[in-house]
């Protein structure tokens, strides 16, 4: 559980008391584990300990990261998107809708949405939401128009987190940019790095830039 910096130290530990009180009673535990999910509370400093010591060590985290790959595609799911693993035939269509640069809607505290080039989200209160929307007020808390350079650029970065990557004269055609007008010189140092590749004309991340 996490908390926003600045929470009173009064209301840190009232969260603190309850969570550990939550994860020792034996119902909670049964429940868990009827989930299949183990109870391993740690506190603060015990988390942090824990945190400090795995990412002190990036190959740790890289290595477990390439036994997770290896054991889910050996079991048969497909690996479409950096952190998106699916059956065949079996991707989430909501998330392609972003990766492709897609329009979507959405409604309720927190929702965001891309329609015509502009991406809007609303309160994330849900007491504010309701509070505006009965009053026949907006509920749109952020706004932001993306076009021309800033919006091709963004479709790129979406795009490429697909591991198939994407077509090169395709998205220009498309976006009316080049990848080489957008990212021409960082391209190339990225390719270098060995965490890019471009095969016949496919822009596509490799193992190591996953």
């Amino acid at each position: 559980m996490f908390a926003p910096k600045g929470t009173p130290a009064p209301i840190i530990t009232t969260l603190r008391d309850a969570s550990k009180k939550a994860a020792a009673d034996d119902k909670f535990k049964q429940a868990m584990t009827n989930l299949g999910q183990d109870v391993a509370y740690l506190d603060k400093a015990e988390f942090e300990a824990t945190a400090d010591a795995f990412f002190a060590k990036p190959e740790t985290s890289i290595r477990g990261w390439e036994r997770a790959i290896d054991a889910l595609t050996a079991a048969g799911y497909e690996h479409y998107e950096v952190s998106n693993f699916a059956r065949p035939g079996q991707r989430c269509l909501h998330n392609e809708v972003y990766w492709l640069g897609g329009q979507y809607f959405a409604a309720g505290p927190g929702a965001a949405r891309f329609v015509g080039g502009r991406r809007e989200m609303n309160h994330r209160s849900t007491t504010n939401y309701i509070r505006r929307v009965l009053a026949g007020q907006s509920p749109v808390a952020q706004t932001e128009e993306l076009a021309g350079a800033d919006a091709a650029r963004e479709r790129l970065v979406f795009a490429l987190r697909r591991l198939e990557g994407i077509d090169l004269a395709d998205f220009e055609a498309a976006n009316s940019y080049s990848v080489e007008s957008l990212v021409g010189e960082e391209l190339a140092k990225v390719i270098d790095l060995g965490l890019l590749e471009n095969c016949e004309g496919r822009l596509r991340l490799t193992r190591n830039g996953l």
